[in-house]
């Protein structure tokens, strides 16, 4: 996916690593050209038809990026669509494959 805004690193869970649930969400955001609008953050779950999850992780959304100590996901393999923008538009975009057994 392109990165030409903000970087946007998973720290937890691993992408493509199997792990348990409740797992930890540990998102990390760092600006690139320009300060981050925290406005433009989206999460969708890629689907047969995508599911924006964005306002269920609002709570947990700070300038620095997103923590959840436990999250309950069920079993399967889980592909999360991340965006981020600047305040100057650019635009990074983020797919992370979970796999939850």
């Amino acid at each position: 996916m392109k990165e030409t805004g903000p970087k946007i690193h998973i720290a937890q869970p691993k992408a493509n690593t199997p792990t348990r649930s409740p797992l930890e969400i540990m998102i990390r955001f760092s600006p690139g050209k320009a300060p981050i609008d925290l406005s433009t953050f989206k999460v969708t779950l890629v689907k047969w038809v995508n599911i924006d999850i964005t306002e269920h992780l609002e709570k947990y959304v700070t300038p620095e990026g997103v923590h959840i100590e436990k999250v309950d996901l069920p079993p399967g393999e889980h592909t999360v669509r991340l965006t981020l923008a600047d305040r100057e538009g650019h635009v990074t975009v983020k797919e992370v494959n979970l796999i939850v057994v």
